[in-house]
């Protein structure tokens, strides 16, 4: 069997001929196959094969590409402190653990849990606000890193701390604040179930970051989606969720809606303008 063929960039062509010595051969020593003299005008049949581009899976899968991290050491280190914390404040008290979050849905264990004489200074408590404070603390700094503001002077392990003294701040002046009212206004319980509700929720969002920031470290994911869809989301929710358990709490203990308005633009709509402004848009 006799086999010409040819290629171009994007296809190859092959030409089979049959070619049997048996078959009679004439004078001159051509071939005579069904009465046509000459094997160059036998009919041959032609086919197409196109060349499959297996380059890229063959580099994809014997030589891989090492993916760039985006996140430094120390970043991952907290990560892994913050689960950590969590994991411990499970650890040591379960069945406060259990009830600090059924009282997001039920508001009769919430008011049990301020009956209580440790609302704030509970481990569970503390824990979960370290763990808070850390974890939103990274997420500012990734989004600051990733919009690519500010002083490039300010190394990222320093601005992490500033706005870890800054969110530690809003916390203090809101807990005196609050104790501060509590003395004038004799209002202890009111101060309690505020006290509660803030850190219950802020504790919420803690947890809801831990696997947010793990895919925002860990996975090739864009940044910008991961922000867009799952951080951002996560951050509405929590607040809005936050928002309407005090104005809850604000109608059951019967404070006017004025004063309610009031407390949510001067307490928890402000901080959040002046965190934006100073850490974000600067």
């Amino acid at each position: 069997m006799a086999v010409s063929s040819y290629q171009n960039s994007d296809t190859s062509i092959q030409h089979v001929g049959v070619r049997n010595d048996s078959l009679p051969i004439n004078l001159e020593g051509d071939t005579v196959v069904y009465g046509i003299k000459g094997s160059e005008h036998i009919p041959v049949r032609t086919y197409q094969t196109q060349k499959e581009d297996v380059i890229p899976l063959v580099k994809q899968l014997f030589e891989p590409q090492q993916r760039e991290i985006v996140v430094a050491g120390w970043q991952t280190l907290l990560l892994v402190l913050t689960i950590t914390l969590v994991g411990l404040a499970k650890a040591f008290s379960t069945n406060r653990f259990k009830e600090t979050y059924k009282s997001l849905f039920n508001y009769r264990v919430a008011q049990a849990i301020c009956n209580e004489e440790k609302v704030f200074f509970h481990r569970v408590n503390v824990l979960l606000t370290i763990n808070y404070l850390i974890t939103i603390s990274l997420l500012i700094l990734q989004v600051k890193e990733l919009l690519n503001y500010g002083n490039s002077q300010v190394t990222s392990g320093m601005f992490f701390f500033i706005i870890l003294g800054f969110l530690l701040s809003i916390v203090v002046l809101k807990l005196a604040f609050a104790q501060f009212l509590a003395f004038v206004f004799n209002t202890p319980q009111l101060v309690n179930d505020y006290i509660f509700t803030i850190t219950l929720f802020n504790n919420l969002l803690g947890i809801l970051l831990l696997p947010t920031l793990s895919i925002l470290y860990f996975t090739t994911m864009e940044q910008v989606q991961i922000l867009s869809y799952i951080a951002i989301p996560v951050l509405l929710f929590t607040f809005i969720f936050r928002v309407v358990r005090l104005v809850v709490i604000g109608n059951l203990k019967g404070v006017s809606y004025f004063y309610i308005f009031l407390y949510i633009c001067s307490l928890e709509i402000l901080p959040l303008i002046v965190l934006i402004k100073i850490f974000i848009l600067k």
